[in-house]
């Protein structure tokens, strides 16, 4: 058999023998096919007894001159007359066969419903390649969804980030369809629920670093120098140069993965910027994400930027990769561990940081540019860019959210047709809870017994102590427990049976334990009194089943009695708290050590009063646990509880992008949808931190909304504010200079006038005695803000008799938040701007 290619030199090929007779037939056919499926080669038998080729049984070869006898030869084109005389009977018989093999795929492909059904006496029109791959393709194995979402990189690149048909950057008016996911009220499984939040929340994001980006890399101004380099003609106090950058390790994969376990690099940058900007950058916590940035510029020096114009062309933006910090280098090139010690003084402005890199795009560009020759992404960064901490989180709900896909039992069943929207809406109510539980201690929840009957109105009070002076808080109360369903029984007679015991509440008063003689000992107690409504609110938090109650949290748990070693807030957010206390992991740390060395202390002074010899002081506390986070065991939830706390009245989350906002309905939030569904929710009905002139302005807002007892009768409700007519007032700040709102860049607005005015009422509350911390400014745009804050550091902010306000915010930001003090600024003259969004 001889194998034939065309050459420059006319057609060559490589022939052995193979036999003749059946045999030889029975293999040529089988190579034929298995070449021609491959690649467009011609075949040719030749039998054993002559050196002049002949066509095979499969009808495939060609007539070719020079084959030896040793069954091997390159045929060249010395004698291209005797190939144009047999060349023209062969090709033909060649197409057929050909045709054949098509007209058979086709069948098998028809047979397989892929195709419509081949006439006959007819040929086929669909190429054998079509073919071959629409049968390759309809029977390969396919990767899994969630091997998809494995190995998919979670940090956006610069194809995505910059790809409207993936993020789009259009102002969606709500006309029309987009190819994005939904958040409605329905979602068919679980796994349906999360991905469409995965991609929501992935694409939002990646919208949100793309106007990070442009925004500081616009700030550096990256030219082209004369040598053909960069040079940056400005500065952002986002970004740096990157002055070297080491990819350090590459570790080996796990068994079944063809990425690296880990990646990391060392970015060294030079921190030549004003202290409290180097301090931001040291101050780069463990997981903190940052991008590493290429940019070639081919404008020449002193190209002025026009935002109006695309962005990549002008700054030459070439490549972005997403990493996550792991920590400073010291002197010694170690990394410096977050902890409770203060870390060390580096000399000079050259800082390195170690950085995990993202293994599944490393390998996926190591593969690019050993397999295509292209450029090493990891040898071109230049630019280093962060972000605040507060927007900077997406790494880690997306982690969360793809490792909840990969958990078989994510919640209970008591939950899960409530979280995909279906079945009963109060089946979770822990009215219809199987496991509720009959006695509750309410510890200093009622002021008094008195108050504790009119709190459960309808029901009779049965106290277990006859004498009134023993009738005093702390209670537990036992209630009686109705069926799982909570359906109530029906008599003979078909009406409901509403027995005195179904009424009857069991109260026993108690004595908590002595916690010490001193007066820090004591526990706090609760001074305000309750409604009805509230004590149902919290008689269902501590029952199992959902929880929905309508009303910054964590500062209202700390002013409970509730022992510190309990309490932690995670993140960047515990450096906002308004208290002098560490309540981050370390902090705690540090509390619980300086704990011990206390309650040692005090063992060591009971030693001494007892007069008890020996060393008693080593003694500890036992210490106790609590888990953050449950994992399902034995294939099921052992959540048990699930406490939800919110205002659907007020701001929805913050989604910049106007597609993913209206189209997606992504600022639809999880409290709100459970809502509109129809969960039972237990609604605010008395409110206790405003006068109740200034309550008068939102109560509409919601159903029956009055005042709690101590807003009448506490003096601070009550006193007229020193030097201030009114409760609250509007002002009408006329055009400072003829100008009103300005709006020195798109959406920044700002209004002079009103920021002066704003400023000026503060530094007057400030001399009457008004505390600065007791008051906080706030305004609706960001632009306002920055022009306040600039105006307090030259007009006061340096002085001690005045000071700075506790906040100078945006209304969004202030959320949730309180002050006894609020001076507000509308900034806009022109027209209402989204304040006519009312829940803003």
């Amino acid at each position: 058999m001889a194998i034939f290619f065309p050459s420059d030199r006319g057609w060559c090929g490589v022939g052995c023998s193979l036999g003749t007779g059946k045999a030889q037939r029975l293999v040529s056919w089988r190579l034929v096919v298995r070449l021609l499926t491959k690649s467009q080669c011609l075949t040719l038998t030749v039998p054993e007894s002559s050196c002049e080729p002949t066509p095979s049984s499969s009808g495939s070869g060609s007539s070719l001159a020079g084959l030896t006898q040793a069954h091997s030869a390159v045929v060249c084109g010395d004698r291209m007359a005797g190939l144009t005389r047999d060349l023209g009977n062969l090709c033909a018989v060649l197409y057929g066969r050909l045709q054949n093999l098509s007209n058979t795929l086709h069948q098998v492909a028809s047979y397989l419903c892929l195709l419509p059904t081949l006439p006959k006496a007819e040929d086929t029109t669909f190429d054998k390649g079509f073919l071959l791959e629409l049968l390759v393709s309809r029977h390969e194995r396919r990767i899994s969804q969630i091997q998809q979402l494995n190995q998919m990189p979670l940090y956006p690149t610069e194809k995505i980030i910059w790809d409207e048909n993936i993020v789009p950057t259009e102002y969606y008016s709500g006309e029309g369809c987009l190819a994005l996911p939904k958040l409605n009220l329905q979602f068919l499984t679980l796994h349906d629920y999360l991905l469409r939040n995965f991609n929501l929340f992935r694409l939002e994001s990646t919208y949100e670093i793309r106007q990070d980006i442009e925004d500081s890399v616009s700030r550096m101004k990256p030219w082209q120098s004369e040598y053909g380099g960069v040079v940056f003609g400005g500065w952002a106090r986002m970004a740096q140069p990157i002055v070297a950058f080491t990819v350090v390790e590459v570790a080996k994969p796990n068994i079944g993965e063809n990425w690296p376990t880990r990646v990391r690099a060392d970015v060294t940058i030079n921190l030549n910027v004003r202290d409290h900007i180097k301090d931001e950058w040291e101050g780069l916590r463990k997981h903190d994400v940052c991008f590493l940035i290429t940019v070639r510029p081919t404008k020449p020096y002193g190209t002025k930027f026009d935002r109006r114009r695309p962005f990549i062309e002008q700054v030459g933006l070439v490549y972005v990769r997403g990493c996550e910090i792991q920590g400073m280098l010291d002197d010694k090139g170690r990394v410096i561990e977050d902890g409770p010690e203060p870390r060390p003084s580096l000399r000079g402005e050259s800082r390195t940081f170690r950085v995990f890199l993202d293994p599944n795009q490393y390998q996926q560009d190591m593969t690019n540019t050993i397999q295509n020759g292209a450029e090493d992404v990891y040898e071109t960064f230049n630019v280093i860019m962060r972000r605040k901490p507060k927007e900077n989180n997406f790494k880690a709900v997306l982690e969360t959210i793809r490792n909840l896909m990969n958990t078989d039992c994510v919640v209970p069943d008591w939950l899960h047709d409530i979280i995909l929207g279906y079945g009963d809406p109060s089946s979770a109510h822990y009215s219809k809870m199987p496991n509720q539980i009959a006695t509750l201690d309410f510890n200093d929840t009622f002021l008094s017994i008195e108050h504790l009957k009119t709190s459960f109105p309808g029901h009779n009070v049965k106290v277990t102590v006859d004498d009134p002076a023993l009738q005093i808080p702390p209670f537990r109360i036992t209630f009686p427990v109705r069926s799982g369903k909570g359906k109530k029984r029906k008599d003979v007679d078909g009406e409901d049976e509403d027995t005195e015991e179904a009424k009857t509440l069991i109260v026993e008063p108690h004595v908590i334990p002595n916690r010490g003689p001193y007066p820090y000992n004591q526990p706090k107690r609760n001074t305000i009194q309750f409604t009805h409504t509230q004590i149902e609110a919290i008689r269902a938090g501590m029952q199992p089943g959902l929880t929905m109650a309508l009303n910054q949290l964590f500062e209202k748990i700390m002013a409970l009695d509730i022992d510190e070693r309990h309490l932690l807030r995670l993140g960047h957010g515990e450096e906002e708290l308004e208290t002098e206390k560490d309540f981050s992991r370390y902090g705690r740390v540090n509390y619980v050590l300086a704990r011990r060395i206390e309650l040692l202390e005090e063992v060591k002074r009971l030693q001494k009063s007892l007069g008890v010899p020996g060393d008693a002081s080593y003694t500890c506390e036992t210490a106790g646990y609590f888990f953050l986070y449950q994992n399902p065991q034995d294939g099921f939830s052992r959540l048990k509880r699930w406490i939800m706390i919110g205002d659907h009245h007020q701001l929805p989350p913050v989604i910049k992008n106007m597609a993913f906002q209206k189209y997606s309905n992504m600022e639809q939030s999880l409290f709100t949808r459970f809502v509109r569904v129809g969960v039972p929710t237990v609604d605010l009905d008395a409110q206790g931190r405003a006068r109740a002139s200034l309550c008068n302005l939102y109560n509409w807002r919601y159903k029956n909304l009055g005042n709690l007892p101590h807003v009448q009768l506490l003096p601070e409700f009550s006193t007229a504010n020193a030097g201030l007519l009114y409760d609250f007032q509007l002002i009408n700040v006329e055009d400072f200079q003829g100008v009103g709102e300005s709006e020195p860049n798109p959406y920044f607005y700002q209004n002079l006038g009103e920021a002066e005015y704003v400023v000026a009422l503060f530094m007057y509350m400030c001399l009457l005695g008004y505390p600065a911390d007791k008051i906080s400014i706030l305004t609706t745009y960001n632009g306002q803000k920055h022009l306040i804050r600039d105006i307090i550091n030259r007009r006061c902010g340096s002085n001690p008799l005045i000071g700075r306000p506790n906040k100078v915010t945006t209304v969004d930001r202030f959320q949730g938040q309180q002050n006894d003090y609020i001076l507000l600024s509308l900034v806009r003259t022109r027209a209402v701007g989204h304040l006519r969004n009312i829940q803003r």
